[in-house]
């Protein structure tokens, strides 16, 4: 069922990924029966997917995640980590905590295509203490 998978804005996913909503039943009763079972699957925005991996059924993938390639995701990501392995395991966080919370105030990936560019530069530069400085600036002037 297309509710089953919910795919975010700004999401990048490479070739051969496996992503599941449908596993087959465990109980041999079931199997029998032919009892499929049906878990959704959640990918949120700002999200990239590296080449060869599988999100298994039911997991929540957060904002600003990055799965790597070949990475068996059996459980939820939380927003702006980074996981890895088989099954995947929390290799590191993108971002510190106050500039993690202001990216998914801010989000960017609902900007027009006008505002995306003029913020790019700033989502973009390598200096953090300057963007968090800048997404703070932003924020401010949009309450």
């Amino acid at each position: 069922r297309s509710s089953d998978l919910t795919i975010g804005d700004r999401v990048l996913i490479g070739p051969n990924v496996g992503i599941y909503t449908v596993n087959h039943a465990l109980l041999p009763d079931q199997r029998a029966e032919g009892i499929m079972r049906s878990l959704p699957v959640r990918i949120g925005n700002d999200v990239w997917i590296g080449r060869r991996s599988v999100i298994m059924p039911g997991v929540k993938i957060g904002d600003g995640a990055i799965i790597a390639a070949s990475a068996v995701v059996t459980k939820d990501v939380p927003p702006y980590t980074v996981v890895g392995g088989n099954p995947a395991e929390f290799i590191r966080r993108r971002f510190n905590d106050r500039l993690t919370a202001m990216l998914l105030e801010l989000k960017w990936w609902d900007f027009k295509p006008d505002a995306l560019i003029k913020v790019l530069p700033v989502l973009t530069d390598p200096d953090l203490e300057k963007v968090e400085r800048e997404v703070e600036a932003l924020l401010k002037s949009r309450r």
